[in-house]
């Protein structure tokens, strides 16, 4: 009942005076077993139908399928590929596309770290200059304003 199995009194009892009870239980369950069909092997000659829908991969598809490795060339792609091919080879390229984006990110920012602390010491440097420069002029004011007391 509800799927579960149960053995009768009679096999109990098998089971119980027999030595190795897993042997017996075997048996009572091939013999109330439904056995299933099986399957039939394909007739010679005649292949398994494929039902997966195919499409006519355009140029950007087939550079795709042989950019993913799907394909060796672009030119030994079929007229007619798998859509579940195409997809996988989509999200193959995804990937791809989206690690050389990273990485180019990170050259970048590399190069704008390295420009902002080259523009950094350049901007000291001016402002240094200029409050060297300031600090001087200063300075030889009041020289002047105390020679001329």
């Amino acid at each position: 009942m509800y799927g579960i199995r149960s053995i009768s009194q009679s096999q109990a009892g098998d089971m119980a005076n027999s030595k190795d009870g897993s042997k017996d239980l075997k048996v009572a369950e091939s013999e109330n077993s439904v056995q299933e069909p099986k399957m039939s092997a394909p007739s010679p000659g005649v292949e398994p139908t494929d039902f997966t829908p195919k499409v006519n991969p355009s140029t950007l598809d087939r550079f795709i399928l042989a950019w993913a490795n799907v394909y060796p060339r672009m030119e030994e792609v079929p007229d007619r590929v798998r859509t579940t091919q195409l997809m996988h080879a989509r999200d193959i390229c995804r990937v791809k596309v989206a690690h050389w984006m990273t990485g180019i990110l990170v050259l970048l920012i590399a190069i704008q770290i390295i420009h902002g602390r080259q523009e950094r010491e350049a901007r000291w440097a001016v402002y240094e200059a200029e409050t060297e420069a300031a600090y001087q002029e200063e300075i030889r004011k009041h020289e002047e304003a105390t020679r001329n007391k």
